[in-house]
This record gives C-alpha cells, structure tokens and sequence, in this order.
C-alpha cells in the first residue's frame, strides 16, 4: 500500500507527459482516469469502488477538479454496488476499444441485451406454464 499512491502519481505523470505537445499550454491537459482492478484490498475497508481526487485539506468543500481521478476496483469488496460482471465488462469494453474493435463490441452489447431479452421472456413463460398447470390441478 504504501508504493500505491507514489505508482498512481507515475502513470497519471506518464499520461500528462504523452498528452501535451512540447511547448503546449497546460489549459489543454484532457482529464484522466486511471483505473485499477485489484485482487487485493488497497485501503482495507472491503470497498468495491475507490475514488480518489485531489482537493483542498483545509477547505474539503472548495471546489478543486484538476482533471486527474484515480478509481480502485476491488474484485472481492462487498461495500458498494459495482459488481464484478460490471468490472470484467469494463475491462473486456476497454480492450476492445484500444485495439478498434469498437462496432465488435457495440455488437456484443446487443447480442447480450437480446439474449437478457430472451431469457427472460423465457422465464415469464415458464412462470406462467406453471401457474396454468396449478390451476387445472
């Protein structure tokens, strides 16, 4: 844990470094989030989700968005309400998209929304045959 926050400082570091031109005005630094999934628990409060921005320690409530986020995904957390199906979609959707395999994953998205569809369709049918047949019973 204690080489986490110094890691998190270098890849946002190494992202600023790529995304300005020699020469260009900080103003045009795009935000970033840098995002970790984790087997391991990096604050120890069984969090699914962490979030961590800069901001202001005297005056928590001013408002101070420099463009950097950095998330923690804990796969094994329990706190919170993102799920690891949502995780691994995250990841494979990211993937995807670096590699520009993007219409392949949008036509992923509706093959599973289809098949969501379907299955339950199936199960309101199947919930039905079974009230049918308790009746005639």
């Amino acid at each position: 844990m204690r080489v986490l926050p110094k890691r998190v400082r270098y890849y946002h570091a190494i992202i600023d470094d790529r995304s300005l031109k020699s020469g260009e005005e900080p103003k045009n630094l795009k935000n970033v989030i840098v995002i970790f999934i984790c087997s391991y628990d990096p604050f120890g409060r069984d969090r699914i989700w962490y979030t961590v921005q800069n901001r202001c320690i005297e005056e928590p409530d001013v408002p101070y968005d420099d463009g950097a986020k950095t998330i923690f995904l804990y796969t094994r957390g329990t706190k919170g309400q993102v799920s690891v199906k949502y995780m691994k979609q995250f990841e494979r959707d990211n993937m995807m998209r670096a590699e520009g395999r993007e219409e392949e994953r949008k036509n992923t998205e509706r093959e599973h929304a289809r098949a969501e569809r379907e299955c339950a369709r199936a199960n309101a049918l199947e919930a039905e045959l079974k009230r049918l047949k308790s009746k005639m019973l």
